[in-house]
């Protein structure tokens, strides 16, 4: 579970930090299920401690869990997991149809708790404003990013979290950090944003940028790789890239901002259909659950 004090840690304290916090929480709560963010493998402890205490545990795997270097190593640590754990919990149809058949029962949320911001007051900038959501791992094309923010001085470019020295300095003059932010002043960026664009070179990934540019009614730019091809299937106001080159990147721009009043509305209509499949795959999700934990299930929501 998260844990106060661990943002901008390296990585193996964070996860020490929550595992203790994980394991201190079943403890003290008892809850009658846990549900547990794998890899890291804190699942693997959840599940010694509330295993014998009757509670289940659901392993909710990631769309890197298997194919980030990092990861890789420990595929059989993963497998193994999924077979003992109570459920698992995938983001990706394509993972779920890869590894579900190790795991003893499992879900698709590929939604991951999106929220309606659709209704909110639009708060959008005068002058074009891209917002990139970005972690600057290995499998995001920043530079490719940078070449199209060359190509539309006319735009301005706001990427988000930590930036890299190295990216602010080859960067143009219309492209910003906007640094780490709170959850509620992200959303206000979101909420100014005109396109998002957030883009993968991983074929099985899905993108927490899309769906926060689909929360807001915001078009936006993501990859055409075969997971992000099969999910935006049906969800309009997305535009898919066939290859991430800032050529590519800024004809999108360009197309959507060339007819933007139509790709707004078609951006509505996809957020409230992004929207119902997430009600969808959460009640499909508290009904395994429940079901895992000896309950009856609740009515859908």
């Amino acid at each position: 579970m998260p844990a106060r004090g661990v943002v901008g840690r390296p990585w193996p304290v964070r996860y020490l930090v929550q595992a203790v916090a994980t394991v201190a929480a079943i403890l003290r709560i008892r809850p009658s299920a846990v549900l547990v963010t794998n890899p890291p493998f804190v699942a693997l402890l959840a599940c010694a401690i509330a295993r014998p205490l009757g509670i289940p545990v659901w392993a909710d795997c990631h769309s890197a869990a298997f194919d980030k270097p990092r990861w890789r190593r420990f595929s059989r640590v993963n497998l193994w997991l999924l077979r003992h754990a109570s459920g698992t919990i995938f983001h990706n149809a394509a993972q779920q149809r890869r590894y579900g058949h190790h795991a003893r029962t499992s879900c698709l949320v590929s939604t991951d708790g999106m929220r309606d911001r659709a209704g909110a007051p639009s708060r959008r900038t005068t002058a074009p404003l891209v917002v990139v959501p970005s972690s600057y791992e290995y499998d995001e094309p920043v530079d490719a990013i940078l070449q199209a923010a060359r190509l539309l001085p006319s735009c301005s470019f706001v990427l988000t979290g930590a930036t890299p020295a190295t990216v602010l300095a080859g960067a143009p003059a219309n492209v910003r950090s906007s640094g780490w932010l709170p959850d509620g002043e992200y959303h206000e960026l979101l909420a100014c944003a005109w396109i998002v664009v957030c883009l993968t070179t991983r074929d099985a990934a899905m993108q927490g940028g899309l769906l926060e540019g689909l929360e807001h009614a915001k078009p936006t730019v993501t990859s055409g790789s075969p997971t992000l091809r099969e999910w935006t299937r049906g969800v309009d106001g997305v535009q898919l890239l066939g290859e991430h080159s800032g050529g590519a990147i800024a004809a999108a721009l360009t197309e959507i901002l060339a007819d933007y009043p139509a790709w707004e509305q078609a951006a509505k209509a996809g957020s409230a259909t992004a929207l119902a499949r997430a009600r969808a795959e959460l009640d499909d999700l508290r009904a395994a659950v429940s079901v895992s934990a000896g309950r009856a299930p609740a009515s859908p929501s």
